[in-house]
């Protein structure tokens, strides 16, 4: 199994299945917090979605293989 932004269009292009699957920002950003809370490690859920917005905006607009559906 593989899991990544750009799996299915730059490590195997050729793959003859290939997912999607997008969650929104507000439940990504749930789901980290919470994992790291019970990591004790502190974490603020406003900082979490900020930073996946920006990593979402960044990884969309990459000149090199931006995330894209494939």
């Amino acid at each position: 199994m593989l899991d990544g932004r750009d799996i299915a269009t730059v490590i195997a292009p050729e793959a003859d299945v290939k997912l999607f699957v997008i969650a929104s920002v507000a439940a990504r950003a749930e789901r980290r917090f919470r994992e790291m809370q019970a990591a004790g490690r502190p974490a603020r859920l406003t900082e979490i979605t900020a930073d996946l917005e920006a990593r979402d905006l960044r990884d969309a607009t990459r000149s090199a293989a931006p995330l894209v559906q494939a």
